[in-house]
């Protein structure tokens, strides 16, 4: 990533809510595939993340990358190595730079995955079988 652009982040720190919320990202949210990518540790802002380490001390940071149908934004996911995962949305900013219709589209898809995130949630601390 370029160093000035400092994506949002979502760290779920439950693993069956992060596993499902990763999950409706092609489901509900029309998200496609984008496969795996190699991450800078550096492009990684999150204190509590714990990455798994190899046989050479090296950080595993292998990202898997999602785009949205629209085109007009990028969330990356890794996980550390307690389980814990970290959604990392990215705006395509040669979309988003001048239309604000793909802005306002960026900024609902975030507002609507951060409220699954929540309700996934409550129903994982409630007890409730099914996320």
């Amino acid at each position: 990533l370029h160093p000035l652009i400092s994506p949002v982040s979502v760290l779920i720190e439950e693993t069956e809510v992060a596993r499902k919320a990763e999950s409706v990202l092609t489901t509900e949210f029309n998200f496609i595939d984008d496969g795996s990518l190699i991450v800078e540790a550096s492009d990684v802002q999150l204190q509590v993340f714990e990455f798994q380490v190899d046989r050479w001390g090296r950080q595993k940071l292998t990202a898997r990358q999602f785009v949205h149908h629209t085109g007009c934004v990028f969330v990356r996911v890794l996980e550390d190595a307690r389980g814990a995962f970290g959604f990392f949305w990215i705006d395509n900013r040669k979309l988003t730079r001048d239309s604000e219709l793909m802005t306002q589209t960026a900024r609902k898809l975030y507002q609507d995955f951060r409220a699954f995130v929540d309700c996934a949630r409550a129903k994982f601390a409630s007890g409730q079988e099914s996320l």
